[in-house]
Parts: structure tokens; sequence; C-alpha cells
């Protein structure tokens, strides 16, 4: 936590760039939070406590608990599906500024690709239906490209 407070406070008083950023960090709830089932000894009101007061003055926390619900998540996974963004996307922009109606736009169209059996799906004691693996998409999405930055030159990788 010490490097990424000493990142963000120069990145606010200009030590590294020209200053007056607003500065965020979120950490994604554990399905487990929505089940009911914490870790052993995991209580979500000290864990963001600890993370509030080790992140610094100038990083403004952002609480996801509440924009994800059990039905957000896999049943077979721990992950949540992609049309579950738009909870996030509206807790994020209440916070952060933006509008967060607009964050709607997001997904024109969800899809599916196929199926799957996650993490959990072996650990349980009966047999366990796949999940459906969803996606959203929009023309922005479509028509996105990635590219690949060399780790030691910075050039574009073929």
């Amino acid at each position: 936590m010490e490097k990424i407070n000493t990142m963000a406070w120069g990145l606010n008083d200009g030590t590294f760039a020209d200053g007056g950023f607003n500065i965020y960090a979120t950490a994604i709830p554990d399905k487990s939070l929505y089940a009911g089932k914490y870790l052993p000894g995991y209580k979500p009101v000290t864990a963001r406590r600890i993370c509030a007061e080790a992140l610094g003055a100038c990083i403004q926390a952002i609480d996801l608990a509440g924009a994800l619900a059990a039905r957000d998540f896999y049943k077979t996974d721990l992950h949540w599906s992609q049309p579950s963004i738009f909870g996030v996307a509206d807790a994020l922009g209440e916070t952060m500024g933006f509008d967060a109606l607009a964050s709607k736009k997001i997904g024109d169209s969800i899809g599916t690709a196929g199926t799957f059996k996650g993490v959990y799906a072996g650990q349980l004691a009966l047999p366990a239906a796949p999940d459906a693996l969803q996606y959203v998409s929009n023309p922005y999405i479509d028509s996105a490209s990635v590219s690949y930055l060399d780790p030691k030159t910075g050039a574009m990788a073929p």
C-alpha cells in the first residue's frame, strides 16, 4: 500500500504529472458476501475500514457491496456475469461524477458465448448444471481493437 499511496500523492500533487487527479480504488466483493457465508474471520465492515485507512487521504474508496447481489454471480463460479456491470457502473458513476444512466448504453445487447462449469461445480456433492457465459456488446465494443506493447521496449508488438 505504501507504493500505491506514494504514486497517488505524486499524481495528486504534481510530482509525477500536472496534478489534480481524482484517484479512486475499489475491491470487487467476494461472492461469499452475498451468500452470508464469509470466509473464517472475514468481516466486511472491518475489511472496508482497514482498506480505507491503508489507502490514504488522496485516494477515495468506492464501496461496491450494494451494487451486486447473489443473483449477479454465476452459480458454479466465483465471478459475476458481465450483464451485472450496470449496477457497478451506477455505483462508480455516483462517486466519480459521471452520468450513471448513460452507462446503460454500455450493453446495447446481451449475448451468450456457450456454457461452462465454474470452479465450484467440482466441489458440489450433486451434479451441477452449467452456467451460460454472458457478455454485453454494443457498436463501440464490437469495433474496438487491442494493442500489445512490448514490456521491454514499449513498442507495439506484432
